[in-house]
């Protein structure tokens, strides 16, 4: 009656699709791990003796994963916008809603991205991207309520992505979290190459 049920819905909207985001991320990980699974399982060695690179074996499992999540994201955003546009008649509230979860990958990459980094220096340390999003979830789901400091709920990702639908757009956060995925996976291949498999 006050006029505030858009930006109470839109709250709530933005809420549920930064959980998506943190699903999808969880998702990403577990793609990313195939590359530890492959390699202690011994089919990596297998495959690698073939004449296939490291680095095309390692992107095949990283491609899979990116598109993974990028299906994901596209088929929470068409449901969730879908649900919301047949109940207020418009369709831009369709967009709106799958502009969010389009707008958590750039974090979700970034998870993806340690995974690989941390695979790099060896198969047993993939396993800090589990590590890795357990923390981010905990600082985005706690971090307000233990009153951490904002630097500190600020490593998160996630805490960077616009909480759409709802709150303007920026662009900056994501191309910063998409140039470190970058870095990372990019470290994380380079030391691949060079080091014995498991």
């Amino acid at each position: 009656r006050l006029g505030g049920e858009k930006d109470i819905i839109d709250s709530y909207l933005a809420a549920e699709v930064g959980m998506i985001g943190l699903v999808i991320a969880a998702y990403g990980v577990h793609a990313a791990m195939r590359l530890r699974t492959e390699e202690e399982s011994h089919r990596a060695e297998e495959i690698l003796a073939t004449g296939v690179t490291r680095l095309r074996w390692a992107t095949s499992h990283l491609a899979v994963a990116v598109a993974g999540t990028i299906v994901l994201a596209v088929v929470a955003g068409v449901a969730a916008g879908g649900a919301r546009a047949i109940d207020t008649g418009s369709f831009s509230d369709l967009l709106d809603v799958l502009a969010g979860t389009l707008a958590q990958l750039p974090a979700v990459w970034f998870v993806i991205a340690i995974v690989v980094a941390a695979y790099g220096l060896g198969s047993g340390f993939a396993l800090i991207g589990w590590i890795a999003l357990v923390t981010f979830v905990l600082l985005g789901e706690f971090g307000a309520i233990f009153e951490l400091p904002e630097s500190v709920v600020d490593l998160s990702p996630f805490a960077h992505i616009p909480k759409l639908p709802g709150s303007p757009f920026t662009v900056v956060p994501l191309l910063v979290l998409l140039g470190l995925a970058v870095v990372f996976t990019t470290v994380g291949f380079a030391v691949f190459r060079n080091r014995d498999l498991a």
